[in-house]
């Protein structure tokens, strides 16, 4: 099995998912694994994927408060920053 720490990226700007995989590309241990563009496509690749962290765009389309809660769920422990 891979030491890699495997990303998911959300945000609904996609020129902001490019910049954050050409700078996570810089450090081999990390993968991004998938992107998405609201909070339900997030939601569900994280249930997918099962990544180690997963970068939100807490304001994006379709994230709603009681969804934020859901991300636990999906094998990624959740921390905030703003």
């Amino acid at each position: 099995m891979s030491d890699d720490i495997r990303i998911v990226i959300a945000d609904d700007h996609p020129i902001v998912r490019r910049g954050l995989v050409q700078v996570i590309q810089n450090y081999p241990a990390l993968k991004v694994i998938a992107e998405a563009d609201d909070g339900e496509d997030a939601l569900a690749r994280i249930e997918e994927m099962k990544p180690r962290i997963a970068v939100l765009d807490v304001n994006m389309p379709k994230l709603v408060s009681a969804s934020r809660g859901r991300f636990k769920s999906g094998g990624c422990r959740s921390r905030s920053s703003f």
